[in-house]
C-alpha cells in the first residue's frame, strides 16, 4: 500500500505541473509582453494583505499616472529567504493599444523597497517562471478614465483583482 501513495501523488503532482506549463504556455503565446520586472520590499516585516495592497497601488499609479492608459499585467508573488514577499511582474500593451510598456516608466514608482526592470525578451528567469513553475495571475491595470467608472470595476477588468492567499482587494 504504501507504494501506491508515491505514484499517486506524483501522477497528482505530474498533472499539475502539466497544467501550469499549460498555461504559462497560453499566457506566453496569447499576449505581447513587454517588461519584466521583480519588486522587492526593504522592510523586514510585510504581510502578504500589505503587499498586495502596496502591488496593487503600484499598477494603478503606472496605469493612470506614467502609461495613462489600461496595461496587461500578469504577476506570481513568493516568499523571500528572509520570509518577506516578492512579486515577479509582467507588463503590456492591451492588444488594440500599439504603444509599449516602456523601461522608463517604471522610474521611481515602487517606493517600498527594490525594483529590477528589464526588458522581456521570451528568454531567462521570467519565461521559465512563466513556463509553469509558479502560479501566475494576470489583470489590467486601469488608469480610471471616465468610460471605466462603473460599480464592479473596470470596463476591461470588471469586479476585485486576485491577490495572493486568496485575499481580495
Amino acid at each position: 500500500m504504501t507504494g501506491e501513495k508515491p505514484a499517486v501523488a506524483s501522477r497528482e503532482g505530474a498533472l499539475a505541473h502539466r497544467a501550469r506549463e499549460a498555461t504559462g504556455d497560453w499566457l506566453w503565446s496569447a499576449f505581447t509582453w513587454d517588461v519584466f520586472i521583480t519588486l522587492t520590499f526593504s522592510a523586514d516585516a510585510v504581510s502578504l494583505r500589505l503587499a498586495a495592497r502596496r502591488f496593487k497601488s503600484f499598477a494603478r499609479r503606472l496605469a493612470a499616472k506614467r502609461l495613462r492608459r489600461h496595461v496587461r499585467i500578469a504577476w506570481f508573488v513568493d516568499l523571500q529567504r528572509r520570509g518577506v514577499p516578492h512579486f515577479h511582474v509582467l507588463l503590456g500593451a492591451l492588444d488594440e493599444d500599439p504603444r509599449r510598456v516602456e523601461l522608463a516608466d517604471m522610474d521611481g514608482l515602487w517606493r517600498w523597497g527594490d525594483a529590477l526592470a528589464r526588458p522581456y525578451d521570451g528568454r531567462g528567469a521570467a519565461f521559465y517562471g512563466l513556463r509553469g513553475h509558479r502560479h501566475w495571475d494576470i489583470n489590467v491595470a486601469c488608469p480610471r478614465p471616465a468610460a471605466c467608472r462603473r460599480p464592479k470595476g473596470c470596463l476591461f477588468a470588471p469586479g476585485p483583482w486576485p491577490t495572493p492567499g486568496g485575499l481580495t482587494l
